[in-house]
């Protein structure tokens, strides 16, 4: 993948500069056969979310309005009715059908300075006082398809991989791969990007071989 923005970050130090700035600790320089190759993680602004992948398997939804997922497969009105039983305000029979399908699993949202999830209850006297009763929301979920992971627990292992994954993401712990090819004398001719790592130690492992 291509980036076209170009953002030169300048390490006075060492006096090298790279296309972008270097995550620290990361950099990597080899010599290659025409020159150098220069690897390092820089920070991914702009990951893609999980919902954006489209994998009607495993997805999560939220409805709280500083934190808003929503699906086609799992509406509002279906996850209230499930969460209430009250099928004057809320779909009994979408509930009803999701049901047959999936794995519901509710999720917490703690919304302070930002967002983190766990699955229901998993905030527990981890939060300073007055937090959980404050700001925790119950108004998500995780659903996972029963065709796809054939038991509950398996679901539930699933369920919690996804969440752990939104957690990097939601609280920018995501990166991107950078491959720099210098000539003879460290000047850039050209580079490469790739996206979306969740988890530094997951990125930096990437980074020796996925690029």
């Amino acid at each position: 993948m291509k980036i076209q923005k170009k953002i030169t970050y300048v390490d006075i130090e060492v006096r090298q500069e790279y296309e972008f700035e270097p995550v620290e600790d990361t950099v990597e320089l080899r010599e290659v056969k025409d020159g150098y190759e220069l690897r390092y993680l820089t920070l991914d602004n702009e990951p893609v979310l999980p919902n954006e992948w489209q994998n009607e398997s495993l997805f999560l939804v939220n409805y709280h309005c500083n934190f808003w997922v929503e699906s086609g497969i799992c509406a509002k009105n279906v996850l209230g009715y499930i969460y209430t039983g009250n099928e004057t305000e809320y779909d009994r029979e979408g509930a009803e059908a999701l049901l047959k399908e999936y794995y519901c699993l509710p999720i917490d949202s703690y919304i302070h300075s930002g967002v983190q999830l766990s699955l229901a209850g998993g905030f527990a006297g981890r939060l300073p006082q007055g937090h959980e009763q404050f700001d925790v929301s119950r108004v998500g979920a995780i659903l996972v398809s029963k065709a796809v992971f054939k038991t509950k627990k398996r679901a539930e292992e699933a369920a919690e991989g996804l969440v752990t994954e939104w957690n990097m993401l939601l609280s920018g712990d995501v990166y991107r791969l950078v491959s720099e090819k210098l000539d003879r004398d460290k000047k850039r001719i050209d580079y490469d990007i790739v996206c979306g790592y969740a988890g530094y130690d997951y990125a930096k492992d990437a980074l020796k071989t996925e690029i």
